[in-house]
């Protein structure tokens, strides 16, 4: 049994931490990214803290851990796409050896970290500019034995609030590290807690990883499946129709109806621009805390029962 750290380089400028723990019995390899986006900061702790915390004796099989995803992004401080490319990286999965930067870094880190594992589970939080409830992403591919695994990895995670999503549809998971995991025919999800400066969604992702390692048979124990879970279709969003103030008059996880004020965009002088009413019933999942929004920002979304 063993745990070590190194920085894997693949040129450069692609490179990023790799913590790898391997047990002295037998089990199955999982990987747990984090910093896909380099400004979610609550993951990246949690992943640090576990591999300092990790209790070898209770180890099976192998573990990888990769804290910082992308490391360009994370050293520029920049929010929802890497600085090289302008590119989403959780948009661009399973990648392409012959891509942009983005695309590159993907198609290196699934071949070597996901898809040959029996397990894989990206962390992600709030950004800085966002509000946001945990909840858990799950993809639904068809496969019956793959997606009944990555549901039961969603249902023993620790966070209540599931949605389920498919590679088509308005708001769907295409390019998504999740979804291109189970594709490949491993079990997958992703999980979502935390915000900036908040110590709760680091205990969120530590106290669920510490349960659902030992359902994966990662840790000596027994987990707890989650109670009382809701499952959820594809978060509804709710885009800026200009540039211009935002000024919401909702808090994440209210119940909100159709047609209700959920916020207003006002001008620079202060007159309001336009009202933003809600297209659905729903709970609110995630919101803009910036003041300054452009046109096309998204605002609000809205998860809406399955």
């Amino acid at each position: 049994m063993e745990k070590y750290s190194e920085i894997i380089s693949y040129n450069d400028i692609i490179r990023f931490p790799v913590l790898t723990i391997i047990g002295k019995r037998q089990g199955p390899e999982i990987t747990i990214t984090s910093g896909i986006h380099g400004c979610e900061y609550s993951p990246i702790k949690t992943l640090y803290k576990l591999y300092k915390k990790i209790n070898l004796d209770k180890v099976r099989g192998k573990i990888n851990l990769i804290p910082i995803f992308d490391l360009q992004g994370f050293e520029k401080h920049t929010m929802f796409k890497c600085p090289i490319d302008k590119k989403n990286i959780n948009r661009v999965f399973p990648g392409n050896k012959d891509g942009s930067f983005s695309e590159e870094l993907v198609y290196n880190i699934f071949k070597d970290y996901i898809k040959h594992v029996d397990y894989y589970i990206d962390l992600h939080s709030a950004d800085l500019i966002e509000d946001m409830i945990p909840f858990i992403e799950v993809h639904e591919s068809g496969k019956k034995e793959i997606d009944k695994k990555s549901f039961l990895l969603a249902e023993h995670y620790g966070i209540k609030d599931i949605t389920i999503k498919k590679i088509k549809g308005k708001v769907n998971d295409k390019g998504q590290s999740y979804s291109a995991s189970s594709e490949a025919g491993v079990p997958a999800i992703l999980a979502n807690a935390g915000k900036i400066r908040e110590k709760k969604g680091e205990d969120i992702h530590f106290e669920s990883l510490c349960n659902i390692l030992k359902y994966t048979g990662n840790f000596i124990g027994k987990a707890k499946q989650v109670k009382e879970i809701t499952y959820y279709n594809p978060p509804v969003h709710i885009k800026s129709k200009a540039k211009g103030i935002f000024v919401s008059y909702v808090e994440t996880g209210n119940y909100i109806n159709k047609d209700e004020i959920v916020g207003e965009v006002l001008e620079y002088d202060g007159d309001v621009k336009y009202s933003v009413k809600a297209p659905t019933d729903g709970k609110i999942l995630l919101k803009n805390v910036s003041l300054a929004v452009k046109k096309g920002s998204l605002l609000l979304e809205i998860l809406n029962k399955r």
